[in-house]
């Protein structure tokens, strides 16, 4: 397979090599495209890492969305929809894994992603209104589609093709799942009234611990 970074090396010969400074015109002119390859192709390379961090990101937040919201409301529809989203996730990561060790594309996706995770999560569990906890999640699935869009262009460019076809499947099925998520929506409108979500360490049929001033 591929290896990101190591296209066009090959052409530009000794010119790259450090110290080399080259005497003719010509070579001074190849010598500058190879150095303006090499730096395009690294700043990719940063680009390819942050977008793969992104993802396992947002895949692992694609999991959590379904049980976390229905602590909140229960098993309505729209944490049907969300379940589905969950249920592809989980279905496409073995794949996904398989491939950065193909393209040996290494990256500290574990622990970065449980780091940016945990911190989301502390955010997201305490907002109180369903509504508006079930928007968040809405935007964090749409930010995945983005984040995978722009992936597979740059997995286009560095000729990364099992992650192109990763990317292409992703889309085709995640894009109708995440319009199903926005459809339900709608049954918030229909609802009269939701109870608030327990507040962080509270259980459900028991007070929340009074706070001070109140």
């Amino acid at each position: 397979m591929s290896t990101p970074g190591g296209r066009g090396s090959a052409a530009c010969g000794p010119a790259t090599l450090p110290g080399h400074k080259p005497s003719t015109p010509a070579g001074r002119a190849r010598h500058a495209r190879c150095t303006g390859t090499a730096v395009m192709q690294s700043d990719r390379r940063r680009l390819l890492d942050k977008l793969l961090r992104e993802l396992v990101r947002s895949e692992a937040q694609a999991i959590d969305h379904a049980p976390r919201e229905a602590r909140r409301i229960g098993e309505v529809p729209p944490v049907a929809a969300l379940r589905d989203i969950a249920t592809h996730a989980t279905e496409m990561r073995p794949r996904f894994n398989l491939l950065l060790d193909g393209h040996n594309l290494t990256t500290a996706k574990q622990s970065v992603a449980a780091t940016l995770a945990t911190l989301r999560n502390l955010v997201t569990d305490r907002i109180s209104d369903p509504e508006r906890a079930y928007r968040g999640a809405l935007l964090d699935l749409r930010h995945g589609l983005d984040v995978v869009r722009v992936l597979r262009d740059v997995a286009k460019l560095e000729e990364l093709f099992a992650l192109i076809r990763w990317c292409d499947d992703h889309l085709a099925a995640r894009r109708t799942l995440v319009a199903r998520v926005e459809a339900q929506l709608a049954w918030f409108a229909e609802q009269p009234s939701l109870p608030p979500a327990p507040e962080p360490g509270e259980t459900e049929g028991e007070p929340a611990t009074p706070r001070r001033g109140t």
